[in-house]
């Protein structure tokens, strides 16, 4: 009986049943829960947390940018471990998993441009996005890191409050995705901008599952851009549509 005992504590130290990637011994040692992939609540699982009992910072940004002459404020938190996870990710080839719409702080934006667009009783909401997005400062990938190419999580250009054309355009498309807008991406042989669904719009759109999607640039200053309007070059080129 003293053996099966044992036997079974074994078994029972090696079960991984919140299935995080840790056993029960693990989480034990860690001061973690083995019923709660998320034992400290901050939307990343023990065994991706750096600090998963507890512990890590968060973090507090203000972003100020203005829409039509209004000076805004934009202010959220995001927890430190939540952060890293994104900026510890490989960068794999540039595809919708950059563009994180369910992100809270991504979520909290959205509720922000919907309250301004309430407020100002507007209701073109992507008019209203596109100025926080361009309020960015655009940074080549060189500068950054010293790579030539490399796509950064919305998060990750937040908080840097810098990106280049394809950092912005996987910000936007997050941004309009929590705003329940039909957005995907358009990846060129050179560049990154968003396509709009839209069926009162006019300029460059391309046709994608029955849907018209304008060409919505992501650099530049705010109220400097609108729909549909494409730069000369891409007028004729078809890109890469890449559903978010």
């Amino acid at each position: 009986q003293i053996r099966i005992a044992s036997q079974i504590e074994e078994i029972t130290k090696q079960q991984d049943q919140d299935n995080d990637g840790l056993t029960a011994a693990q989480e034990a040692n860690l001061g973690t829960s083995d019923n709660n992939k998320d034992s400290d609540l901050d939307g990343v699982i023990d065994n991706q947390d750096k600090h998963p009992s507890g512990g890590g910072s968060n973090y507090k940004f203000e972003i100020n940018w203005q829409h039509n002459g209004q000076s805004y404020s934009t202010q959220f938190g995001i927890a430190e471990d939540r952060y890293y996870l994104y900026r510890d990710q490989p960068r794999r080839p540039h595809n919708k998993e950059y563009a994180t719409y369910l992100d809270p702080s991504i979520q909290s934006i959205a509720e922000d441009i919907t309250d301004i667009a309430r407020m100002r009783n507007e209701k073109c909401l992507y008019c209203i996005a596109i100025d926080f997005v361009e309020s960015m400062i655009y940074q080549y990938d060189i500068d950054y890191n010293g790579i030539d190419d490399y796509p950064k999580y919305a998060i990750e250009t937040i908080v840097d409050k810098k990106g280049d054309c394809e950092d912005t355009a996987y910000l936007m498309a997050a941004v309009l995705k929590s705003l329940n807008i039909n957005t995907v991406l358009l990846l060129y042989s050179d560049h990154m901008a968003v396509g709009v669904s839209c069926s009162n719009c006019e300029g460059t759109y391309y046709n994608y599952n029955g849907e018209k999607f304008y060409f919505l640039e992501t650099t530049g200053n705010p109220n400097s851009w609108q729909i549909g309007r494409a730069w000369d070059k891409y007028q004729y080129e078809s890109p890469r549509i890449i559903e978010i």
